[in-house]
């Protein structure tokens, strides 16, 4: 007995040790994740209360021109950027066109006109004004000694002529002009014209001055005071800030701050994990298999969403998170599926500069993708589950912004094009879950729909060889199948379980009730030791025939557990009627074990037990089946068989009364058909 305890105390021990381990493996992973740079840790939006304490500048650093600014900016340049005029010397042509004009009208030429002529050739003629864009852009002459700005009012455009001229003239000049319009026309020629290489050279230094700095905060500077709305000059110094935070600026000791806080962080939501296992799921906290495969899920998605943000905050969107709910709940339960999500969404919340926008939008996606692929029933049922993931993704997205105060068109449609990617790389998860199953032996939902299967190799030869034992575990699927769904379990699971659990009794099929149809019984011709000997072998064939056949050992659990250490009472009481004065050694009609250590291994055996014994019964009425059901099961529990199994008492009743019931229907009063 000390031996025992020994054994029991040293392999606590050792299963404690790689539980701890395995847990600062993780934390030490998911701290080592985290950026190398100090970032921005304040959620706030333009509109909303400032939430927080007063916040003042840690350090200098430069307030910047939102996007819209610098391309209005930009614009404004392009539009307004001072015009050169260059002066244009008048050809050979253009000069005996301007003569012969004058010889023409200089005779009767009015007192004076000859002087306002003068000074409008003077101030400039351009061909056409086209070119000059918006009105009112500066217009710079340049001439070899100096450059003189003028108004474009005062410049003649010949495009426009006579108009352009004539509105400039004196009243009794314009009518002189008027008549003779046609021959002054050669007399005006344009002595000026845009000068595009050097407009062009100072529109380029003045786009190249172009900064998107607009101004300095000084360290300590107050930034925005707690309560007051976040309005559009405390959005863009919060945005500054952020920025200045991701560049590097900050103090060297922030950094350290930062990450003592993050280790706290990670090692409070690996606590929770612990806790949440210890008190609700036990059996996934003793199993390394299942605890490694949570962790390292978690650290998956963690890495994934830490290398999408290396391209960029907005790559984040690209990160398939619903990888983990999908992958866990083809493994495990909604809850603990659900559970550990929420911890891996928060712990990549502290990887994003955007923490609480980010842990929204995979939080509802991951639920979804809970939800939707709520046992796996289909694989098609994990395409059209993607489908809708990238459309809720979509809409939370939407908005996400909508409430951000943003119109639609302010949407980055490559954004929406980084969760459409989110959805096809959410397609992993499907091999990834095989790639689990075969490096830790666990067996998923989609693994036990194909092994369910009546079809499956093992199940047809168990038909051929045993069809007795088949019937039997068809049934017995049935009826466990019911129980748990009654108390919460995997009914998937257990109908596998159940479908296996005597496949060892086709190797000496003649040896069991169910499968002698012509009314010999070879018992008859051995002791009662060795016939117990025969039934109990059945077990160890079964594991043997499971292990042969590469069954999960999840399912060889069923085989080796469901007569748990109970003993083959046929023979037992059939050996103390007929010897009952010699010492009976129990071990030759007992079961080896072990006991059933699960839920839906206490099920199976109660279930097993319940429907065997249901066939001897003369009348099966609903009396006769509930004190059946009732003396099996009180049984079991005398000889301790569900002390090692994660069952209550409760969930033992309500089990009891599924199992009653579905024998009830499956023996229910039938009329008698006329001869």
């Amino acid at each position: 007995m000390k031996t025992k305890q020994l054994l029991d105390r040293f392999t606590s021990y050792n299963r404690g040790l790689t539980r701890l381990l395995l847990f600062i493996a993780a934390a030490l992973i998911l701290i080592a994740l985290y950026p190398n740079y100090h970032s921005f840790r304040y959620d706030f939006q333009k509109g909303q209360p400032w939430v927080y304490a007063d916040l003042k500048a840690p350090f200098d650093f430069s307030l910047t021109k939102s996007e819209k600014e610098l391309q209005k900016e930009a614009k404004e340049i392009q539009e307004y950027c001072p015009i050169f005029l260059k002066e244009v010397e008048l050809s050979p042509e253009n000069m005996r066109s301007r003569l012969e004009a004058w010889s023409t009208i200089a005779d009767s030429l009015p007192q004076g006109l000859e002087l306002q002529f003068t000074s409008l050739l003077d101030k400039g003629i351009l061909q056409s004004f086209k070119g000059f864009g918006k009105e009112g852009r500066p217009l710079i002459i340049r001439t070899e000694d100096e450059s003189l700005s003028v108004l474009e009012s005062n410049l003649i455009d010949l495009s426009d002529y006579p108009n352009s001229i004539s509105s400039k003239l004196k009243s009794s000049s314009k009518v002189y002009f008027d008549r003779h319009f046609a021959s002054l026309r050669g007399f005006f020629f344009a002595n000026m014209s845009i000068d595009t290489a050097a407009t062009a050279q100072l529109c380029a230094q003045r786009m190249a001055m172009l900064t998107p700095n607009e101004g300095k905060i000084s360290k300590g500077e107050v930034v925005v005071l707690k309560g007051a709305l976040v309005d559009e000059l405390s959005f863009r110094k919060l945005e500054a800030l952020a920025e200045a935070y991701s560049g590097g600026e900050e103090e060297g000791s922030a950094r350290w701050k930062e990450l003592l806080g993050v280790a706290m962080l990670t090692v409070l939501l690996l606590l929770m994990l612990y806790l949440f296992l210890a008190r609700f799921r036990i059996n996934v906290l003793n199993d390394f298999s299942s605890l490694s495969t949570l962790l390292l899920m978690w650290i998956m998605v963690t890495a994934l969403a830490r290398i999408s943000l290396q391209f960029g905050h907005e790559y984040l969107l690209l990160a398939p998170v619903p990888i983990l709910p999908i992958v866990l709940r083809a493994f495990f339960d909604t809850r603990l599926a659900l559970f550990v999500h929420i911890l891996a969404i928060l712990s990549i919340g502290l990887l994003s500069p955007e923490g609480l926008a980010m842990v929204f939008l995979h939080f509802i996606a991951g639920f979804y993708a809970i939800v939707s692929v709520d046992l796996l029933y289909k694989r098609a049922q994990l395409f059209i589950t993607l489908g809708k993931i990238v459309i809720v993704y979509f809409i939370v997205y939407t908005s996400l912004y909508l409430y951000r105060d943003t119109t639609l068109s302010e949407v980055p449609l490559m954004d929406y094009m980084f969760l459409g990617i989110n959805g096809l790389l959410t397609l992993a998860a499907f091999p990834m879950i095989y790639l689990i199953e075969k490096l830790t032996g666990m067996v998923s939902d989609v693994s036990l729909l194909e092994l369910t299967d009546t079809n499956n190799p093992l199940l047809r030869e168990l038909a051929q060889k045993a069809p007795g034992t088949f019937q039997h575990s068809l049934q017995v699927s049935n009826l466990a199948e019911s129980a748990v769904l009654a108390i919460g379990g995997n009914p998937l699971l257990i109908r596998a379980g159940a479908l296996y659990h005597d496949i060892g009794k086709m190797l000496n099929p003649l040896y069991f009730i169910e499968n002698q149809s012509t009314g010999v019984n070879p018992h008859n011709e051995l002791a009662f030791e060795e016939s117990a000997q025969i039934i109990i072998q059945h077990v160890k064939d079964g594991i043997r025939l499971a292990r042969s056949h590469n069954l999960p050992e999840t399912l060889i659990d069923f085989i080796r557990t469901h007569h748990g250490s109970s003993t083959v009472q046929y023979f037992y009481r059939q050996y103390l009627k007929s010897f009952p004065t010699e010492e009976v050694d129990l071990k030759k009609f007992s079961y080896p074990g072990p006991k059933p250590f699960s839920m839906e291994t206490a099920i199976l055996m109660i279930a097993d037990s319940a429907e065997a014994a249901s066939r001897s019964l003369a009348q099966k009425d609903a009396k006769q089946i509930e004190e059946l059901v009732d003396r099996i099961v009180d049984n079991q529990m005398s000889e301790n068989q569900f002390s090692d199994a994660s069952i209550t008492l409760a969930q033992i009743s309500i089990a009891k009364e599924a199992i009653k019931k579905k024998l009830q229907e499956i023996y229910h009063f039938r009329v008698a058909y006329p001869d």
